[in-house]
């Protein structure tokens, strides 16, 4: 997904509270070379021996209204008492950032359930997808499920262009009208699945996945069988895309003409986002990455200390954030 511009970015990357959020009571180590890690106890709420948060997705919709989900893992006797062994049931969960402290819930009505994908149009409306095909929806202040696609149709991807107008994609694409969702007949049914959405306008629409690609041009889907093997994508205009490919070490370019490879070293890049030729980045097996124009070549941030993302998503040239574990990092730069 595509925002504009990069000074501060925001890396959500580890352990919230579950239950009712937390004080803040400690705060940011610096890093150097604008990066911070927040430091200090954080309070789960929920009396287990063992319990862990993979920060899965994230979306920042202002600098004080950032929105990430993941899966909760903690430890239980799976309902027998006195068992010796213990099970891990993951729990999707979700928290939100109001520009000074934390609030989390954790949705115990999704057993072995993780979050996929959150997205939001505006402070007051968004989406979380559920990788069981649920699709909960934020309003009002509070979440509660909106549709359920059939599970077998593995929805992965969600992006929105408005409150009326949103995608969906797993082994079919999806189309919301703001009332209910309906499969696009237009785009055949593969037997891989779409991974990806994202769009520079109405007219100009890309989903990308498995066994091909399609593009919509505001007339007519467009088949793109040869675009493949793909995990992300990044849409800033008609003549300006960016594609992960998934085991290729590879990201792809559109210029409007012709396609471009740049070689990575990552197996599959799971997700782009760019903000200007000179702010291009990339997470791909748990690294965060960035394209130097100069070189033309993509570049392993380092951060001094081990990190694992998954997501990645900007607000603005002033704001970004991302999802992994276990670290919760921040970046600033006049």
């Amino acid at each position: 997904m595509k925002k504009r511009g990069v000074k501060a970015l925001l890396l959500i990357c580890g352990i919230l509270a579950i239950t009712g959020g937390y004080e803040e009571t400690s705060g940011w180590r610096d890093l150097g070379n604008g990066w911070s890690m927040w430091e200090g106890d954080l309070d789960y709420g929920i009396n287990t021996e063992y319990e862990w948060v993979y920060w899965t997705t994230v979306y920042v919709v202002n600098r004080d209204d950032i929105w990430i989900a993941g899966y909760y893992e903690g430890e239980t006797d799976g309902g027998c008492g006195s068992c010796i062994s213990y099970y891990y049931y993951p729990y999707p969960c979700v928290a939100h950032w109001d520009g000074q402290n934390w609030t989390a819930e954790l949705l115990t009505d999704f057993r072995n359930v993780s979050a996929i994908k959150i997205f939001f149009v505006n402070e007051n409306l968004g989406w979380l997808l559920l990788s069981d095909g649920t699709l909960m929806r934020y309003q009002g202040g509070s979440w509660a499920t909106d549709t359920i696609f059939p599970y077998d149709e593995h929805v992965t991807a969600l992006a929105f262009l408005s409150q009326d107008n949103g995608y969906a994609a797993g082994k079919w694409v999806y189309h919301y009208n703001g009332s209910s969702w309906s499969k696009v007949t237009e785009i055949p049914h593969y037997y891989k699945f779409f991974r990806n959405i994202d769009f520079s306008s109405p007219e100009d629409i890309w989903v990308v996945g498995d066994a091909g690609s399609v593009r919509w041009n505001g007339s007519e889907w467009i088949m793109l069988d040869s675009i493949r093997d793909c995990e992300s994508v990044a849409v800033v205009d008609t003549d300006d895309v960016w594609i992960g490919l998934c085991y290729a070490y590879s990201i792809l370019h559109w210029d409007g003409v012709a396609w471009d490879t740049f070689g990575i070293p990552v197996q599959s890049v799971d997700d782009i986002e760019v903000q200007s030729p000179g702010s291009i980045w990339c997470v791909g097996d748990g690294d965060l990455y960035y394209f130097d124009p100069g070189d033309s070549a993509w570049h392993k941030w380092n951060f001094g200390e081990a990190i694992y993302l998954y997501d990645l998503h900007f607000f603005d040239s002033t704001y970004g954030g991302a999802a992994g574990d276990p670290c919760i990092l921040k970046y600033e730069k006049e």
